[in-house]
Order: structure tokens, then sequence, then C-alpha cells
């Protein structure tokens, strides 16, 4: 190797060395571009000159300001997309609210039409036990005809009969004027038809005609629904409304299980035989009607409907109770026993022999040996 080049000697008064104004300002400004260019690898001195140009050329501010202003805008487009899906998002849950919210003011109402009915069912019991002893045929017809009183008195009942049957259908009008999905006419009756009870049968006929689809539809509908929440999708099921039909196809039988067997009416005026001459035994009496197996199922479910909130709780109350165990008797450390409450304070008999004088006192006692 050759010998070192010396160099020369550093002019302090080069103005290379010169100082150059600046401010806090400017300093905080370039702090983020000196601190890239620090993490760079240093180049030699021959290229400081096109890297600061480029370093120049990428500052903030000097050729990227329309990328910046594209990137704001897709942000700000973003934004407003989100806002817009949170807008759509709570909506729908507002609506869903709401809906859930109108079905259940509609079970609380359809709950209350129930009970309602089910509260004129109770009182009509008595009514119908009584309804049915009253006399029958030609017997009937005498007895209002011999006591005017006794005639006053069942006109009033076939009058107030007829209002309640009449205030039923006019029931049956508001529900069908509040449910748009029954498409069929209603049916009208003149004011004096109120008291005939042909024609109030002859109306209720037509009501139960015209909202048949609807219940048979609406039937069907919770039937499935049940099926499916308990998954019970056989499908050898059958709709409710085709089992109805089927039952009414027998409509004999049906109404044979309303009418009581004529040993069992009671019938005032009618002589008590044990069997009528050519009838057999269960023979039905058609003047009579008892639904008491479906009124039992009423009641049972009605009951089991208002108790089986604090059953559950009850059950749920009786698990969470701790079971009482001795801890210490654990590993041998004490006898475990059960007390059989029979052999309590039991003692086995012990044989012993027969006393010597026991025949002489014996004796003695009774007199026997006088």
């Amino acid at each position: 190797m050759g010998r070192a080049r010396i160099l020369p000697d550093i002019a302090l008064d080069d103005p290379a060395y010169a100082g150059v104004r600046s401010s806090r300002a400017t300093a905080f400004e370039s702090d983020d571009f000196t601190h890239d260019a620090a993490e760079e690898p240093a180049e030699s001195p021959r290229g400081s000159d096109a890297s600061t140009s480029q370093s120049e050329d990428e500052r903030p501010g000097h050729h990227t300001e329309p990328q910046d202003d594209d990137e704001v805008a897709a942000l700000e487009r973003a934004v407003e997309d989100l806002q817009a899906g949170d807008g759509d998002t709570a909506a729908y849950l507002a609506e869903r609210a709401n809906r859930e919210k109108r079905k259940a003011l509609a079970v609380q109402s359809q709950r209350r039409l129930w009970e309602a009915g089910l509260e004129i069912r109770i009182l009509l019991q008595r009514l119908l036990k009584s309804a049915v002893r009253f006399p029958q045929g030609v017997l009937a017809k005498t007895i209002q005809a011999s006591d005017q009183g006794v005639a006053a008195a069942v006109e009033d009942i076939r009058a107030e009969s007829a209002g309640a049957i009449s205030d039923l259908l006019e029931v049956i009008k508001g529900l069908h004027e509040r449910n748009p999905a029954i498409a069929a006419t209603p049916p009208k009756w003149q004011r004096k038809e109120r008291r005939d009870s042909t024609a109030l049968w002859r109306c209720a006929d037509a009501w139960y005609e015209a909202t048949k689809p609807f219940q048979d539809a609406s039937i069907d509908r919770w039937q499935r629904k049940t099926l499916v929440a308990g998954g019970n999708l056989k499908a050898l099921n059958q709709p409710v409304s085709h089992q109805v039909a089927q039952l009414m196809q027998a409509s004999d039988a049906v109404i044979e299980r309303t009418q009581l067997e004529r040993d069992q009416t009671g019938v005032i005026g009618q002589p008590i035989q044990p069997q009528a001459a050519g009838s057999k035994p269960g023979d039905r009496d058609p003047e009579t009607f008892d639904d008491t197996d479906f009124y039992s199922t009423l009641l049972k479910e009605f009951l089991e409907s208002t108790e089986a909130p604090a059953l559950t709780s009850q059950k749920y109350a009786g698990t969470k109770k701790r079971k009482i165990v001795d801890r210490r008797a654990s590993k041998g450390r004490k006898i475990r026993y059960n007390v059989q409450e029979k052999l309590v304070n039991f003692m086995a008999s012990r044989e012993s022999g027969s006393l010597v004088l026991a025949s002489q006192l014996f004796g003695n006692l009774f007199g026997s040996g006088a």
C-alpha cells in the first residue's frame, strides 16, 4: 500500500459550514422527514444530491395532494355507508320490537276473550244442569197452560236466552269487522228476528260457515308451528281441520256423546223407571245436552295455565336446596348408620323356666284351690 494522502485542513470560514436560521415550528414539521432519512442506509457523497432531490419530491404536500384527497373521500364514503347501515339496522330492530309488541298485545287480547268465554261457560253450568230436568213435550205445555206464573217465567227464560245468543252474535260480528282476513259477507238479520230462536240459530250457522276457512287456516298454521317447535315432523300427522272434518262425517256419534241416558236425566214429571219398555241399556234422551268432557278439559287447561309459573318456580327452588350431608363422616372418620324406627327400644324375649310356686300363687289369688 502506498502512503496515504494527507487531507487538507478544514476551513472553518467556508460558506458550506455556515449556520442557517431556523425555528421550533420548522424543526417539528421536518421531524418525521429526518426520522425516515435517519433509518435509510448511508450513501456515498456523490449520490447524496440524487437522494436529496428524490426526498424533496416525496415530501408531504409536494405531489401527493390528489391521492390524499381520494383517500379522504373514500373514508368519508365508508363512514356514510356505515352510518346508513347502522340506520337500517336500527330501523329493522325497532320494527321487529314493534311487531313483537303487537303480537304480545294480540295474545293478551285473545287470552282475555278466552277467559271471558270460559267464565260465561262456568256460569252456564248450573243453568245447564237445571235445564236438563225441565218437563218435556205435552207435560210442559200442560203445566204452562194451567199456571200463568209458570208460563210467564218460561217466556222470560226464553227471551233472556235469545238475548244472550244475540249478544254473542254481536261479539262475533265485532271480531269479524276487526279482522280483514275474513272475506266472507257477514249475514244479516232483522231486529224482529232477534227473539226468534229459529232465525238466531240460522244466523249462528251462517256465521260459522263464514269464519270456518279462517278458523281452519289459523288452527293449521299454529299446529305446524307447534310441530316444528317440538321437533315432531312426521309425515303421517294430519292437520287438525282434516281430523275435525273426519269426525264430523259421523255426526250421529258425536251428537250422541252430548246426550244423557234416560235413566240419568231425572226429568220433572217423568216417572222413574229402571229401564223403559223397548229401550236398550244406555239409550239416550235427544232432549238433553251435556258436554261435561269438554267442560272438564277447559277447566283443566285453565288451571294448568294459571298454576304453571308457580309450579315451575317451586320446582327450580327445590333443586337449589343443598343436600344435607355429614362432611366429617368421610374417610372412615365416623361410623355411618341409619336408624330403624321399628327397632328402637326393642328387646328380644328371653326363655325362662316356670316358677315352682306359680300354681300355688294363682290358686291363692283366684281361690281355685279352696
